[in-house]
């Protein structure tokens, strides 16, 4: 996808088709922030050296552990830090910081979703006006990232905040706008369906799918109908006062729900949902999951001897099961990058015919912006 984009980018000989290739959508979603991160690198390094994009992605994920950290995990909650931590940083996301477009557009959309739920809540603060800012921001990263805004409206709507909704609808409304002539150029990834089936498993077992032990559906089904009911379950106990852990958790669920239609016919009974680089998402609405219940519990806040050892034991079976997948891998990105600097290129990891695949690799090495 990186150099795919980087060929059509600079085949264009105009301003006006260099934006309309910064702009073309990737399957269901617009890319734009990556796309310039990736030209911004080029730019930099004068090459593109995957291992710094792979850099990127590490600290993408760090800066965003630390908004955990520092903005919701604060005063009695700092303890659960290293919880957080364990639930977090664990093999299983070894795949998908070696997948350069998945971490630049999952940390990122997240991280700018952070940031506008954030700014939503401070209504005292001229700091609220950012929010629409960064959704939009969130929402050029990544498909989810327009899910803020369905989320944001109908919460200013039931606060009465009717001028900072009026603002949110214009924001949506002039990005759809500046969007439009992209509409035609949308693929889907994935068969259109509203199968009820497909959703039933796909929803909860991507929500669950960083539990996938044994790759069954089953585990993840279940920690997703946790993941679930905790969210209604808070917002049952907590109306009047949405936290910031209660939007990030409702995005994360609603991004579930809006995947099925496109993502859960790919594979039946749900198995698609347990594509390893979702896990991210995943592991990222267990966290949230568990704050929110720490913030209403007090019970589990009190045990936080119990929730250390379950994020410790979590931690340590997604080693012992996913660890021997970082060997192989390493062995398998070396042997292509041997392979590729003598002129020799695997379809392994690309959707591409064969023949296209070697023409675009040979276009960018000639070029001048990739080597092998």
């Amino acid at each position: 996808a990186v150099l795919d984009f980087l060929k059509n980018f600079y085949s264009q000989g105009t301003l006006n088709q260099k934006l309309s290739s910064l702009a073309e959508p990737y399957n269901e979603a617009w890319m734009i922030i990556p796309r310039l991160l990736m030209l911004a690198a080029l730019k930099i390094f004068g090459i593109i050296n995957f291992k710094y994009l792979f850099l990127i992605n590490v600290l993408l994920l760090l800066v965003f552990f630390l908004l955990i950290s520092r903005q919701i995990l604060r005063n009695d909650l700092q303890k659960f830090t290293l919880v957080a931590a364990l639930l977090l940083f664990q093999l299983q996301y070894f795949n998908t910081a070696f997948i350069a477009i998945s971490g630049l557009c999952y940390y990122g959309v997240l991280i700018f979703g952070f940031y506008s739920f954030k700014y939503l809540q401070e209504e005292q603060s001229n700091k609220r006006f950012l929010a629409p800012v960064f959704a939009c921001l969130a929402g050029l990263t990544f498909g989810n990232g327009l899910l803020i805004f369905f989320i944001s409206i109908p919460f200013l709507l039931h606060r009465r905040r009717w001028s900072e909704a009026a603002i949110w609808s214009m924001a949506f409304f002039i990005f759809m706008y500046c969007m439009s002539s992209t509409f035609s150029q949308i693929q889907f990834a994935g068969e259109f369906t509203m199968n009820p089936k497909n959703w039933i498993y796909f929803i909860p077992g991507l929500l669950g799918s960083s539990f996938q032990f044994f790759y069954t559906i089953h585990i993840p089904m279940i920690v997703g109908l946790v993941v679930i009911g905790t969210a209604i379950f808070a917002f049952a106990k907590r109306r009047a006062q949405f936290s910031l852990t209660f939007f990030l958790l409702t995005f994360l669920i609603l991004s579930a729900f809006s995947a099925a239609p496109f993502r859960s016919a790919i594979r039946p009974d749900g198995y698609y949902a347990l594509e390893v680089r979702y896990g991210f998402f995943s592991i990222c609405s267990i966290i949230f999951a568990l704050v929110a219940l720490v913030e209403n519990m007090n019970i589990v806040k009190r045990n936080f001897k119990l929730v250390f050892l379950f994020a410790f034991a979590y931690n340590l079976l997604s080693g012992v099961f996913f660890y021997p997948e970082v060997p192989v891998r390493t062995q398998q990105l070396k042997r292509l990058e041997k392979e590729a600097a003598n002129g020799h290129f695997d379809l392994q990891y690309s959707p591409y015919r064969k023949d296209a695949f070697e023409e675009l690799m040979l276009t960018s090495i000639s070029k001048g912006y990739y080597k092998p």
